[in-house]
């Protein structure tokens, strides 16, 4: 539904899922970058993308946790949380040195 931005039925499909399984790493994840996208719910695109990070990448599949750190961090830009946003990216470059996202939002920061 994202990817068509059907926002609306991604966040209820998403929530949902959260609901039927707490624990499951890839429904907060994907909550947070629906939220990213449609540029709603950005507190709660905060709140999904920091469980993701507590919860870790539980299978080889799933996005990394540098990728998850990216995002926050372009959350955070959204809200003008520059600050947040650096220590984000800085967080990415840690999981990750050679993440260009980070480092090129970084750049960005400057």
């Amino acid at each position: 539904y994202r990817q068509e931005q059907r926002y609306g039925e991604a966040f209820d499909l998403l929530e949902n899922a959260i609901k039927l399984a707490p624990r499951s790493a890839p429904a907060y994840y994907e909550l947070g970058l629906t939220a990213l996208a449609s540029r709603q719910r950005l507190d709660r695109a905060e709140q999904t993308l920091r469980i993701y990070l507590m919860l870790g990448q539980q299978e080889a599949n799933q996005p990394p946790l540098d990728d998850a750190h990216v995002q926050l961090g372009k959350v955070y830009e959204l809200e003008h949380r520059k600050d947040d946003a650096r220590s984000a990216y800085q967080a990415a470059l840690m999981q990750n040195p050679q993440s260009e996202a980070a480092r090129e939002a970084l750049q960005r920061l400057r």
